[in-house]
């Protein structure tokens, strides 16, 4: 049986960073001159990076520029790049273990489904040494949603590791990574070492809900457990 796993980042492989915060804050004045501060913007949740972009743009009066915006992006990666030496955040715990565990074990997939940009994406994970587990997966360019996205990096996943999935299973730390897993008839692990907590989770009708990443082996059971 082939299960494939996608990974969400921030909440759930990497904790307690605000370096992409910090990226986004600097790339607007970069760009455009604009000085917005942590209090402008709303918080992200499961947000994808264009969603949250379109935010700030709009909180500083430039909603006729593109959270798209080619310049921009590239402020961003330079800065995240800066930003990470100040603000690295964590790996979470047990998160590194897990990993290494699920890329040697038989019929696991692994790839990464996340609102962040693909490139931001490989600068969060290079800092913290767990790219090299991940060689596709679905990012902000990939849809206008999280649902988009999710499904988007399945069909990548499909064709990079050449096979079919038996299971697809949505692992992340916030009520939007359980939607889009339904919505596309995925399972969802839910982990509650972001903003949620267990029972905000398992209201939001995760199909499990972990305190952490911890338990190595007990993680594989219930992937394996899931029908």
């Amino acid at each position: 049986m082939n299960t494939l796993l996608l990974f969400d980042i921030d909440g759930t492989l990497i904790l307690n960073s605000t370096a992409g915060l910090t990226a986004y804050l600097r790339a607007l004045h970069d760009r455009f001159g604009v000085k917005l501060t942590s209090a402008d913007l709303a918080p992200a949740c499961g947000k994808t990076d264009f969603i949250i972009l379109r935010e700030l743009l709009d909180t500083a009066g430039l909603e006729e520029e593109s959270p798209q915006d080619s310049e921009l992006i590239a402020q961003y990666y330079t800065r995240l790049r800066e930003a990470l030496q100040e603000e690295p955040g964590d790996i979470a715990p047990g998160a590194m273990e897990l990993l290494e565990r699920l890329a040697k074990e038989q019929g696991m997939f692994l790839a990464l489904g996340t609102g962040n940009l693909a490139e931001g994406a490989r600068i969060k994970l290079a800092h913290h040494n767990l790219d090299h587990y991940f060689t596709t997966g679905g990012f902000s360019e990939d849809g206008a949603t999280r649902n988009e996205l999710i499904a988007r990096g399945v069909t990548k996943a499909k064709r990079v590791f050449n096979t079919a999935f038996d299971k697809v299973i949505v692992i992340g730390d916030t009520p939007r990574d359980i939607a889009c897993a339904k919505d596309n008839d995925f399972y969802s692990i839910a982990v509650a070492t972001g903003s949620f907590g267990v029972q905000e989770l398992e209201d939001a009708g995760a199909d499990r809900v972990l305190d952490d990443l911890v338990n190595t082996e007990e993680i594989i059971m219930t992937i394996r457990a899931l029908p």
